[in-house]
């Protein structure tokens, strides 16, 4: 994966774990943290894992499998804070505010709100109890209507609080690209969901154990659930900028500079500064990858 995104314009990035059984999650882990401490290291860089699951609700479940889902644990997530570097929970779940209080008060993890039926009232006290960030806006929450907001309504609302786009034009429409940004600005962080058969032809694949069909954008199980995307990082910035009115900068600036303040890794990714690590791409006009440098060493060159 680290190999592969590099030609998608990707010099760090989190894998993301699902909802796997416990053991399997651990392993993840522990892959990531291995591959993270080498001296030599070719691909992009680890920054940390997203864990997006088992903390969710079962009726936004989307793809991930239901047997898996386990109570919100801010204790498990504390104790692998060395690695796991935003987490996602519904808060609506028993125990759930309290595990995010615990993520908050003894870790840098990020806590997301996410795969959740959180109601309106119910995502604000997540807030309040320390959510910072929205996993992919719109999808798998309830959605924003004029008497209940739901937690779209609340993650656009909340000025504190960054947003996960999936800028695929399958996942959400793209007339609201534009909405979407104005109302979040520096806080829209544009993500690919990503799914191990990102970079492959149509087909048949495999997600956490269920069945996806591949046909061109859209992904989906046998029911019809939507199950990831096979977005490249280049092309979610593509589809922003051609559906927006802002500038090139804002619409690379939501794939670099904003997810990296979310994170907390800002004062070394995400712009080019005297200081920070030399991660550098160079596009062509159809916002192609050319050229991807890692720290000052080409790591990609689309000769």
């Amino acid at each position: 994966m680290a190999r592969a995104i590099v030609a998608n314009g990707v010099t760090s990035f989190c894998p993301t774990t699902m909802t796997v059984a416990k053991k399997q999650i651990e392993k993840a882990f522990d892959t990531a943290r291995e591959l993270k401490s080498r001296d030599s290291y070719y691909g992009a860089e680890i920054l940390g894992v997203n864990s997006e699951g088992p903390f969710i609700n079962p009726s936004k479940k989307g793809a991930q499998a239901e047997e898996h889902i386990l109570p919100p644990d801010g204790k498990f997530i504390v104790e692998n804070a060395d690695i796991v570097k935003l987490v996602t929970i519904a808060p609506e779940m028993a125990g759930a505010l309290d595990a995010i209080r615990e993520i908050r008060e003894n870790s840098d993890v990020l806590v997301s709100m996410g795969h959740t039926g959180a109601s309106f009232d119910e995502a604000l006290l997540g807030v309040k109890a320390g959510v910072r960030h929205t996993t992919h806006l719109f999808n798998a929450m309830t959605p924003l209507m004029h008497r209940n907001p739901g937690v779209v309504g609340a993650a656009l609302s909340s000025e504190g609080v960054s947003c996960e786009l999936i800028a695929d034009t399958f996942h959400v429409n793209s007339g609201l690209f534009s909405i979407v940004e104005k109302l979040k600005g520096d806080k829209l962080c544009l993500i690919t969901d990503c799914m191990r058969a990102g970079g492959m032809p149509d087909g048949e694949y495999d997600l956490g154990g269920q069945n996806v069909t591949v046909n061109g954008i859209h992904c989906l199980l046998s029911d019809g659930t939507i199950a990831g995307s096979v977005l490249r990082l280049n092309r979610a910035v593509k589809n922003l900028y051609e559906n927006t009115d802002i500038g090139i900068e804002k619409a690379f600036a939501a794939a670099s500079l904003n997810p990296a303040k979310a994170v907390r890794e800002d004062s070394r990714k995400g712009s080019l500064e005297v200081g920070k690590d030399a991660d550098i791409i160079i596009v062509d006009n159809n916002f192609d990858i050319i050229k991807t440098i890692i720290k000052g060493e080409i790591r990609y060159e689309n000769n």
